[in-house]
C-alpha cells in the first residue's frame, strides 16, 4: 500500500523540490521531457547515502543516454551514474553523498514522440 500511495503523492510534487514520504525524499527531476539536458535539480538531505531512482521511457526511441549528476555547491556537477535504457529501469546510487541531485538527458532519438520522466528516493544511513 505505502508505494501506491509514494506514486500518487510523486504527481503531486513540484519539479523542483523534495516531499518527505515516509522518511525517505522523493524527488521527480525530468518530468517527462522530450529534449536533451539538464532537468530540475533538487537539493538532498546530507545523510542521503543511498538514492534509488527510476528511469520511465516511453515513445520506443533508438537511443537515450541519461546522465545523474550531483554537486556540492550546484555550480559544478559531476556524473554519479549513467543510463543507456530505451525502456524504463530502475538503479542505485550508494555511499555518493551529494547536497544536490539532477538527472541531465544527453541523448534522446528515434522513436514517435519520445519522452523521459525521470523520479528520485533517496534516505539517510
Amino acid at each position: 500500500m505505502k508505494k501506491i500511495i509514494i506514486i500518487l503523492i510523486v504527481g503531486l510534487i513540484p519539479s523542483i523540490s523534495f516531499a518527505n514520504v515516509g522518511g525517505k525524499q522523493v524527488f521527480v527531476s525530468c518530468n517527462s521531457v522530450d529534449a536533451t539536458g539538464a532537468c530540475a535539480s533538487g537539493s538532498v538531505s546530507p545523510d542521503s547515502i543511498k538514492i534509488t531512482y527510476t528511469v520511465v521511457v516511453t515513445g520506443a526511441p533508438s537511443a537515450v543516454t541519461l546522465n545523474i549528476e550531483g554537486s556540492v555547491d550546484k555550480a559544478t556537477w559531476f556524473t554519479l551514474d549513467s543510463s543507456t535504457t530505451t525502456t524504463s529501469e530502475m538503479r542505485h546510487i550508494v555511499n555518493k553523498p551529494v547536497m544536490h541531485i539532477r538527472a541531465n538527458l544527453a541523448t534522446l532519438t528515434g522513436g514517435t514522440a519520445p519522452r523521459v520522466r525521470v523520479l528520485f528516493i533517496s534516505r539517510g544511513k
